[in-house]
């Protein structure tokens, strides 16, 4: 996969979040006829994210074709980052990108460290999770 294609999930998402209306408030009008903006405190733009760092002890398992894989012990990541954007009450959008195997939805971690020698990944990531609620 190319390194643009790499980036394409990321730049959706930022595009996304940049190109969204910030949320005005409403107009009131108080007790000497003067009209008041009154913001909304409900943010249109909820970011969040998680992150996750372990250690991994895999004995006895096996590989895709079958045959016995060797004992290994690694450091491992997976990282999430999303948001959830509101533009009004009845429309909401929420987009996600994660790290790992952008060819696998079943594997969003990456391999920082085999300390029985074996590769590390390289840094991959995909747009995992997009939709639209009206």
């Amino acid at each position: 996969m190319n390194r643009f294609a790499c980036l394409c999930p990321f730049l959706f998402f930022y595009l996304v979040v940049l190109v969204v209306p910030s949320n005005s408030g409403e107009y009131e009008t108080i007790d000497d006829g003067k009209s008041v903006l009154i913001e909304d405190p409900t943010p249109i733009i909820s970011p969040y994210a998680d992150f996750r760092l372990r250690y991994e002890t895999d004995w006895d398992s096996a590989r895709a074709n079958g045959s016995l894989r060797d004992d290994r012990m690694r450091a491992r990541i997976r990282a999430r980052l999303g948001a959830k954007i509101e533009p009004t009450e009845n429309l909401t959008f929420n987009i996600r990108a994660r790290t790992g195997n952008s060819d696998s939805q079943q594997s969003p971690h990456l391999t920082i460290q085999d300390f029985n020698g074996g590769e590390r990944d390289d840094f991959d990531g995909i747009l995992d999770l997009y939709y639209g609620q009206y």
